[in-house]
């Protein structure tokens, strides 16, 4: 989890006195209780070396890790399998020039310096797993892996980025680049920056192809391909650990990750010890999963630590999130409880099963089915998705295909242009009307003059794959879960994110994910043997709605208390100091009858904003800023 954090003078001066006041104190207790001595020397070190030093090699720190070593190493860059990432990454920039990031695959953010050109590039992984940021001050660019060490530098004004919160926190939109800080950058996903006497430039170095295409003879191919490709996933998350904690539910998707790395124990292939954790919730409810837990211990003879939760808070820890995450942020005050835990074990890292439902239970693959004409197979996979999913009403299948069928009819753009018209006409549809109207207009602004990507696309599930991968709402739930991971000082490592196993699944037809119809089915079909039969042929999922939504109702109050007097959101301008009782009070009496986690997100989007406002500009001093901030 080390960071990393540094300066580069594009004019080549050298640093001032406050620069390296900033790189020697103000970084480096930022880190401090989040990192070793270790890693926060690495974090401060990299902005020493951006200076002219009369060094002739160029240098490299990495946060993160590197999954294609050994294809590294076999084409020559560097002969020690030993060999720490970083050096890896040199002798690729020595072998390839300036285009070495294209081939590295990992995990990964990176600032390389090179001093005889005066250059330095900042790069991220494809998916933006590893976050990388940075903003430019009086010729100066200031990095850091974590957004609060940019804002501690001297030269650094903290002003909040309105649209960057309108597009988070209104539109549940990340494109990677703008924060909700003005003036501050995400290097995105996939991109690096090279900044050098001439200026700062950013380009795309790697994304997906939508052109690929696999296609095999048999089922049995494509079930082999997926096995060998999430087994690779598997070992590669674990790869330098000495021990890994894997957070069960009793699912099909966190039960196959702790079943495979329990197997691949057993072969050798991982060194590290395996510890399986669980939240476990009251029994009888619709979130109870302890019995599928059982049929795990009962097959594989071990014992799974069980963290009973009673009662739910959303917001508890939203504060600690924000400082680390740099936005509005929330989790389950379950989950850094349960990652404190495995930590305690002395594990270095936790595997979560998320995203699983979302790679591997595809719909759009009907949309093409139905170009095709193949109706047979549709009302096959609309049946076989009924009966696999038996605490689902058929219609939500039907009723989800139409709704891809009419996207599907309409250009994209023309959608995109009658729904943005249809929510200005009517915005109290989409957004509560406790945001001020300028919030609301900049979202919809928003909204309205967002891009497409300019991908073709050869199916309809292949672009949504593509979605998923770089989808803004999934990516800032991964940022929230690796920020409790960071409170809780391990390591949040996500398999069904690895990027060849993506890849893979955007490239074969989409009925073979869903395996003769059967939800998750090329998953079931890879873990026979290796999962408890009760497991894989399990036909329900928890449901976590209900708790949810009362842990939201036992939350109003606190609520209603941040917004009492004194709201930095009001403030700024950002909330309706007048609207928001009276609409918390309507949100909290549709909250108590709701069966879905609409109402939910959005008030617990509410209180996450206002705690990140009062994280960031919340003490008395800062009140002004926030308030000449909303003039402006």
């Amino acid at each position: 989890m080390a960071g990393i954090s540094g300066l580069f003078k594009t004019d080549r001066c050298l640093p001032q006195q406050e620069d390296l006041d900033w790189l020697e104190g103000n970084a480096r207790e930022e880190l401090a209780g989040e990192a070793s001595a270790a890693e926060r020397h690495t974090a401060a070190g990299i902005g020493l070396l951006c200076r002219p030093n009369g060094a002739s090699s160029a240098r490299v720190s990495l946060d993160g890790r590197l999954d294609n070593r050994q294809d590294l190493i076999k084409v020559g860059c560097g002969a020690d399998r030993h060999a720490p990432d970083e050096a890896l990454v040199l002798s690729a920039y020595e072998r390839w020039g300036p285009d070495f990031v294209t081939h590295l695959n990992g995990e990964f953010s990176l600032a390389l310096f090179e001093p005889r050109s005066h250059r330095l590039t900042l790069a991220t992984d494809p998916l933006g797993d590893r976050r990388l940021y940075y903003t430019q001050t009086s010729g100066t660019v200031v990095f850091a892996s974590k957004i609060r060490v940019i804002l501690s530098h001297p030269r650094v004004r903290v002003r909040f980025d309105e649209d960057g919160i309108a597009d988070r926190v209104l539109n549940g939109f990340d494109d990677g680049h703008r924060t909700c800080f003005e003036g501050v950058f995400s290097v995105p996903p996939g991109y690096q920056l090279v900044a050098s006497e001439g200026g700062t430039s950013l380009r795309k170095y790697w994304d997906f192809d939508p052109r690929r295409e696999i296609r095999y003879r048999s089922a049995g191919e494509y079930v082999d391909a997926f096995r060998s490709l999430f087994e690779q996933a598997v070992r590669r998350k674990v790869a330098n650990a000495s021990a890994v904690a894997v957070a069960v539910s009793g699912g099909v998707d966190s039960s196959s990750l702790f079943c495979q790395a329990l197997t691949d124990v057993s072969r050798g292939s991982i060194q590290a010890s395996v510890k399986g954790l669980s939240l476990t919730f009251p029994e009888g409810s619709p979130a109870d999963e302890r019995v599928f837990l059982e049929e795990i211990e009962k097959a594989r003879h071990i014992s799974i630590a069980r963290l009973p939760v009673s009662q739910l808070r959303h917001l508890a820890d939203s504060r600690r999130l924000a400082r680390v995450s740099g936005f509005p942020s929330t989790t389950w005050d379950a989950v850094p409880s349960l990652y404190s835990h495995a930590q305690a074990l002395g594990c270095t890292s936790i595997m979560d099963g998320f995203l699983a439902d979302q790679i591997l239970f595809p719909n759009n693959y009907l949309v093409d089915l139905v170009k095709r004409m193949r109706w047979t197979a549709v009302a096959n996979h609309l049946r076989g998705f009924a009966a696999w999913n038996i605490t689902v009403s058929p219609r939500v299948f039907r009723n989800q295909l139409r709704s891809a069928l009419i996207r599907a009819a309409v250009p994209r753009r023309l959608f995109r242009l009658a729904r943005s018209v249809g929510n200005r006409a009517r915005p109290e549809r989409i957004y509560p009307k406790w945001y001020t109207r300028r919030l609301v207009q900049r979202a919809l602004d928003l909204t309205l003059n967002r891009t497409e990507n300019g991908l073709h696309f050869q199916t309809s599930q292949g672009r949504r794959y593509y979605e998923i991968a770089s989808s803004a709402v999934y990516g800032s739930m991964i940022q929230d879960r690796r920020a409790a991971g960071t409170i809780a000082g391990i390591d949040v490592l996500i398999p069904f994110r690895d990027r060849d196993l993506l890849a893979f699944l955007m490239a074969i037809p989409g009925e073979m994910v869903n395996l003769g119809g059967v939800p998750k089915g090329l998953l079931r079909e890879a873990m026979r043997g290796v999962l408890p039969e009760a497991i894989r042929n399990r036909r329900t999922k928890a449901d976590f709605t209900a708790i949810n939504n009362r842990a939201v109702v036992a939350e109003l109050p606190f609520i209603r208390t941040l917004f009492s007097e004194g709201a930095c959101s009001v403030e700024a301008g950002l909330v309706d100091g007048d609207a928001v009782h009276a609409q918390l009070a309507a949100f909290g009496g549709r909250l108590g009858e709701s069966d879905n986690a609409l109402a939910r997100r959005l008030v617990i989007g509410l209180g996450s904003l206002e705690l990140w406002m009062r994280e960031f500009f919340g003490d008395p001093d800062e009140r002004a800023t926030c308030r000449h901030a909303a003039k402006n």
